[in-house]
């Protein structure tokens, strides 16, 4: 029998995507003034939240990459 290749999270990624879309609406309608906070903090037309957690999400995979470039160049 073949391996398949695809972990759990991977296998229902578009599901996990639409729960997320679906309880960020939720919250966005029980917790609106939480919302127009987060999208209040800004400069320069550039929400801050986003910002971080676009950084946070990018981090690990630039992380992996510099690590496997200084290792090559050992």
């Amino acid at each position: 029998m073949k391996s398949d290749p695809l972990g759990f999270f991977e296998r229902y990624l578009s599901i996990w995507v639409g729960l997320c879309i679906g309880a960020g609406v939720i919250l966005g309608y029980w917790f609106p003034s939480v919302f127009q906070f987060v999208a209040g903090v800004d400069y320069a037309h550039v929400n801050f939240v986003v910002a971080v957690l676009i950084w946070v999400m990018i981090y690990p995979m630039m992380h992996s990459t510099l690590l496997g470039l200084a290792n090559a160049l050992r």
